[in-house]
Formats: C-alpha cells, sequence, structure tokens
C-alpha cells in the first residue's frame, strides 16, 4: 500500500513538472496575442474584408453580369457580415498557431525586439517583403510552367 502511495506522489509530481497547467497555458495564450497585437496582425484583419469582397464581386460579375446595384449592395452585407461573425475563429487559429510554434522565450523576444526602433522598422516593412514575396513567387511560378510546358511539348 506504502509503494503505491509513493508511485502515485511520483506521478503527480511529474505530471505537474511535464503537463502544463490550464494557467500556464492560458499565460502562453496571452503572449501569442500580445504578439499578434505588437506585429499588428491583429489590427489588419478586418483590410481583408475589402479582399474577400472584390473576390466575391469579381465571382459574382462573371456568373451573373446583370446583377443590380441593389442585389450587389445586399451581398455586401452579408458578406460583411459573414465576416465579422467569423473573426473570432480566425484569431483563435493564428493564436494556436503562434502558441503551437513559438515557445514562451521566443514570444517574449519577439515582443521585446518589435518594440525596439529596429522592430518597429522591421514590422513596417514586412507587409510590403510579403507583398513582393507573393509577386516574385507569383511570376516566378508562371515562368517555369511555361518552361515546363515548352520542354514537355518537345518529348
Amino acid at each position: 500500500m506504502r509503494h503505491r502511495l509513493v508511485i502515485l506522489l511520483i506521478l503527480a509530481a511529474l505530471s505537474a513538472v511535464f503537463l502544463p497547467s490550464s494557467a500556464t497555458a492560458d499565460a502562453h495564450r496571452d503572449k501569442a496575442v500580445a504578439l499578434l497585437q505588437q506585429t499588428g496582425t491583429l489590427d489588419r484583419i478586418p483590410l481583408y474584408a475589402d479582399l474577400l469582397w472584390s473576390q466575391r464581386l469579381q465571382e459574382l460579375q462573371q456568373s451573373n453580369p446583370k446583377l443590380s446595384d441593389a442585389a450587389l449592395a445586399k451581398e455586401r452585407l452579408r458578406v460583411n457580415a459573414l465576416f465579422k461573425a467569423n473573426i473570432p475563429a480566425l484569431v483563435d487559429q493564428l493564436v494556436s498557431s503562434y502558441a503551437n510554434n513559438l515557445s514562451d522565450q521566443e514570444m517574449d523576444a519577439l515582443i521585446a525586439f518589435y518594440k525596439t526602433p529596429v522592430g518597429h522598422g522591421v514590422l513596417t516593412k514586412l507587409p510590403l517583403i510579403s507583398r513582393d514575396s507573393v509577386a516574385i513567387i507569383k511570376t516566378w511560378s508562371s515562368n517555369l510552367q511555361t518552361k515546363i510546358a515548352a520542354d514537355g511539348s518537345k518529348n
């Protein structure tokens, strides 16, 4: 009996060390939220509503070019309402991604870095770098597809 009690105590101690408590997990997620706020990611989410709408508008105009302005306005309101209703799920997924991939120490270091002048500079340039990267990859991929098709037609 005493042997079982010792084993249970050891298991309890090990689980306390190796299994994060909900308070620890909550604190870790809070750091992820702080990092998302620091980087401006959360502030930029509403900007994607316009991108989503422009994609939806293009789809609507291609499928039914005679849609009235009133119908388009009604659809825009519907799309915006869906967008807003789904923001919490998006934020939760982003927070989970940061929390799952970054340690407390890494998030602390990033938050501290982004508060420095160099960090502020990086934050202002990252969206530009991301935009350029997408354009570069898109052009590269298109050119590569052309080469692949040309090489394939020779065989």
